[in-house]
């Protein structure tokens, strides 16, 4: 196997605040019709209380007034404020999606996986208002938890193809329904602990670096029974990112 290192990558992943986007999209819309605008203003009003007060605080005569609407406008879009819940997060789903980086096709294994947790990480740094919101309402809502449950049934497929291509499967998962659980298994675990990470003050200086490259060995540890430097990869080491302190 031709192993390349993880520079073969594009420009480091920042991540993206949703809200500064949708606004910044707004602003640049200029020459849209009046009704998408108005739809913009309203999309990000929904966003702003999501992320600051969580579904439950949201009312629709908040939203049009943080949106300088007329109270009614807001049935023009949506009939109530889950449909204009879904359809906000939705959105956001799809711009993680989208604002993801393309690694370049050199790139191994190891070095894209690294470079999706260190995006992944980011995003929900910036956005852990709406990240927390999305995780509740797929505890509570049914249009939610399907939602939350497709997209995750996606990654693990495309988590178990890239390790299936790359040849350095382990012994062990075997079975198709192995591989696909470990895979699912992984993903709630990243972001169990982010949810924790970002929700407790003591968490918050952990190193987010040091971060991504523990989620991507333990991907590989999963996947391969060894760690990712075992098996001929890139691997950051500790004196590239740092010891820990004492």
């Amino acid at each position: 196997m031709k192993v390349e290192k993880a520079s073969t990558m594009s420009a480091p992943a920042d991540g993206f605040d949703f809200i500064d986007q949708l606004t910044h999209e707004l602003v640049e819309s200029a020459a849209a019709k009046k009704a998408h605008k108005t739809r913009a203003a309203l999309e990000i009003a929904v966003a702003q209380i999501l992320a600051a007060d969580g579904y439950h605080a949201l009312k629709v005569a908040d939203i049009c007034a943080r949106a300088g609407v007329g109270h009614g406008t807001f049935y023009r879009y949506w009939k109530d404020t889950e449909s204009a819940t879904y359809d906000t997060l939705t959105h956001f789903m799809a711009a993680i999606r989208q604002n993801r980086p393309r690694p370049e096709r050199s790139a191994d294994l190891y070095a894209r996986i690294l470079a999706g947790h260190e995006y992944y990480i980011e995003v929900y740094r910036r956005n852990f208002g709406l990240m927390r919101c999305l995780f509740q309402l797929a505890d509570q809502v049914p249009k939610f938890a399907e939602l939350d449950a497709a997209q995750n049934l996606q990654l693990a497929k495309r988590v178990v193809s890239a390790f299936e291509r790359s040849g350095e499967m382990g012994p062990w998962p075997v079975h198709a329904d192995e591989k696909l659980v470990t895979a699912l298994s992984c993903i709630t675990a990243v972001d169990g602990s982010l949810r924790m990470i970002f929700n407790n003050a003591e968490l918050e200086s952990i190193d987010r670096q040091r971060l991504a490259a523990t989620f991507s060995n333990l991907w590989f540890r999963a996947f391969c029974g060894k760690d990712a430097d075992a098996v001929g990869l890139h691997l950051v080491r500790r004196s590239e990112i740092g010891q820990p302190e004492e």
